[in-house]
């Protein structure tokens, strides 16, 4: 296989598995979620180091094309390991779920800004190729995904900061919601647009290099 479509069917799958994990955790549950968040962060590590050993055949001297696989790497490995202390919570005491869950959220929320920060200067060195698609649409789209793995990196370093804690965990394995000195639900006009861009904007570009 072309190391192109590796690169491209690659990162259409872990979109898929990044969204059906974020968005569908009350269907498919909490350790399903957690499995398929692990595939597509081990997903996107391995699409991005491809697609940068790609563009370096053109771009050799590009500091850049070095420095978005190390960030992917380490951010996306931190997801895979806040992910996995997810899945046994359900086997997890009621003294030391709370603990658990929070490290876990850490991990995989905040430490995965590399990941997030590494999808943004991506889509930030396409966008400065418009050879590589000159689809008005698709450049767009670019726009608002950068825009949209900047605001998840923003999310991740302010959000400990105004953590309260968690509420009291209820019974083996169910840790307690955790506290925050405003209304959560204003965030999902950040994270479900980050979510869609990220998804189309993977799709797409996997496309384009599957036919590369």
């Amino acid at each position: 296989m072309a190391l192109t479509k590796l690169g491209g069917y690659t990162v259409i799958l872990s979109a898929l598995a990044l969204f059906v994990g974020q968005v569908l955790e009350d269907a498919i549950g909490q350790t399903g979620s957690s499995i398929a968040q692990i595939w597509a962060s081990l997903g996107f590590a391995c699409a991005t180091v491809v697609f940068c050993t790609y563009f370096r055949k053109e771009d050799e001297d590009n500091g850049i094309l070095y420095l978005i696989p190390i960030l992917a790497l380490v951010g996306w490995t931190a997801s895979v390991v806040g992910e996995g202390m997810r899945i046994p919570l359900d086997q997890i005491n009621i003294e030391s779920v709370n603990a658990v869950a929070s490290i876990s959220g850490a991990a995989s929320f905040s430490a995965a800004g590399g990941g997030f920060l590494a999808n943004a200067l991506l889509g930030y060195y396409i966008f400065g190729k418009p050879q590589f698609s000159q689809n008005v649409i698709y450049r767009i789209v670019t726009v608002v995904f950068i825009i949209g793995s900047l605001a998840f990196v923003a999310m991740g370093i302010v959000m400990p900061f105004f953590a309260e804690g968690r509420e009291a965990a209820t019974a083996v394995g169910e840790y307690g919601s955790q506290t925050f000195p405003f209304d959560m639900s204003v965030l999902i006009l950040v994270w479900m647009p980050g979510m869609l861009a990220t998804l189309i904007w993977s799709i797409w570009t996997g496309v384009i290099f599957v036919k590369k």
